[in-house]
C-alpha cells in the first residue's frame, strides 16, 4: 500500500512540474490592475482644506468614487478601474463661500497613480436689475 502511495505521489508532482503550480495573484499584480488618484485641495488663498468631497465618477456615471480631504487637505482614492472619469472636488459641506471646481478628465490605466490638486474659487455673485414698486415706478437706493 505505501509502494501505490508513494507512486501515486511521484506521479501528483511530475504533473505539477511539466504543467506549473497554480499561484494567486501577488499584490502587485492585484494593483496593477487598477489605479489611485490623489492630490490636495485648497481655498484661492493656498490654504488646505480639511473635509472637502473629491469624486472621480466613469463619464457615463455607471461607477464613482470619492473620499474627504483629511485636515491637511490631502485625499486619496485607490482602487479605481482603468478607464475614462472625471474628478471634481467639491467644497467642504456647509461652506458656502467657494464654489465647486470644474471636472476634469482623466484616462487611467491600470498600476496609474495620478497626482491631481484643485483649488476652489469665492462664490460671486452679481445680481443686475431693477427694483420697481407695483406701479413700475423705480425704488430710488435699492
Amino acid at each position: 500500500m505505501n509502494r501505490r502511495l508513494l507512486l501515486i505521489s511521484a506521479l501528483a508532482m511530475s504533473l505539477l512540474v511539466v504543467f506549473g503550480i497554480p499561484e494567486s495573484a501577488s499584490a502587485e499584480e492585484a494593483t496593477s490592475t487598477t489605479a489611485t488618484v490623489s492630490g490636495k485641495v485648497f481655498n484661492d488663498e493656498g490654504i488646505a482644506l480639511a473635509n472637502a468631497q473629491v469624486d472621480i465618477y466613469k463619464t457615463d456615471h455607471s461607477l464613482g468614487y470619492g473620499a474627504r480631504t483629511d485636515t491637511d487637505g490631502v485625499y486619496k482614492i485607490s482602487g479605481i478601474p482603468a478607464g475614462t472619469y472625471e474628478i471634481r472636488a467639491y467644497p467642504p459641506y456647509g461652506v458656502t463661500t467657494l464654489i465647486p471646481a470644474d471636472p476634469i478628465k482623466l484616462t487611467l490605466a491600470g498600476g496609474d497613480t495620478y497626482v491631481q490638486d484643485f483649488t476652489l474659487s469665492k462664490a460671486t455673485k452679481t445680481l443686475k436689475g431693477k427694483v420697481a414698486r407695483v406701479d413700475g415706478t423705480a425704488v430710488t437706493g435699492a
